[in-house]
């Protein structure tokens, strides 16, 4: 740990696998290099600052390395807080050639970086890739009327994924209801057509399925039809 008002880094940081813990701000200067080894997803395992004031990334480089084996998995497991704020009030600034949004690969797997992660002042590389499906249908339905849902690819940040493609399934808990048949979503978005009868005992759902992903709509109620008289 290093205590001060203000630690200041001018050149290269080999961070191996360790924490350093600031207790005040911490400065990174643009001719600093941040080196860190990644050993696994585990804190300890992986190098990387807390801080407990302020934090200015100042266009340091920060260099990555993967070590003892290890490779980023394909899924929200993979999540790296570089930068941690412990108590912090703000984290200013970004890595050289690493801005919002910015994706870095290791190992074939695609990281997204962001600064504004945990409680809002922490550069966090996370997993770019899709974590569950927005699966979006109208809060109520007629009985036996068909009805259009959506379903959306997103990655940890509730952003959409529109590189996402692949075969994905339906089913519904309306015991009566009819979801459709398997098909293939491409661009990360498809639409689709189903339909709900039971009116007692709902509000029911309908699950999107592709691969790992698995996640349900918002509820949706099922209303009588009108009566039609002849």
């Amino acid at each position: 740990s290093l205590t001060g008002p203000n630690i200041v880094f001018a050149s290269q940081v080999n961070l191996g696998t360790n924490t350093v813990n600031i207790n005040g701000n911490l400065n990174l200067l643009s001719s600093a290099a941040l080196d860190t080894q990644m050993n696994s997803t585990l804190a300890a395992n992986y190098g990387h600052f807390t801080y407990t004031g302020s934090a200015n990334l100042g266009s340091a480089t920060l260099n990555l390395s993967l070590g003892n084996g290890f490779i980023p998995s394909a899924n929200s497991s993979s999540r790296f807080d570089l930068i941690e704020s412990i108590g912090g009030t703000s984290l200013s600034g970004a890595f050289a050639g690493l801005p919002e949004g910015s994706i870095v690969t290791l190992d074939g797997v695609n990281l997204i970086m962001t600064y504004q992660g945990g409680s809002g002042h922490d550069a966090i590389l996370q997993y770019a890739g899709p974590v569950h499906l927005a699966v979006s249908a109208p809060a109520t339905v007629t009985a036996g009327s068909s009805f259009i849902f959506t379903v959306q690819a997103e990655d940890v940040f509730n952003a959409p994924v529109a590189s996402f493609s692949g075969p994905v399934t339906f089913t519904t808990t309306d015991p009566q209801g009819m979801a459709p048949g398997a098909t293939t979503i491409s661009g990360g978005y498809g639409f689709f057509l189903a339909t709900l009868k039971t009116v007692a005992g709902g509000p029911w759902t309908i699950t999107a399925t592709s691969g790992t992903l698995s996640d349900p709509s918002n509820p949706i109620t099922v209303t009588p039809a009108t009566a039609v008289k002849l």
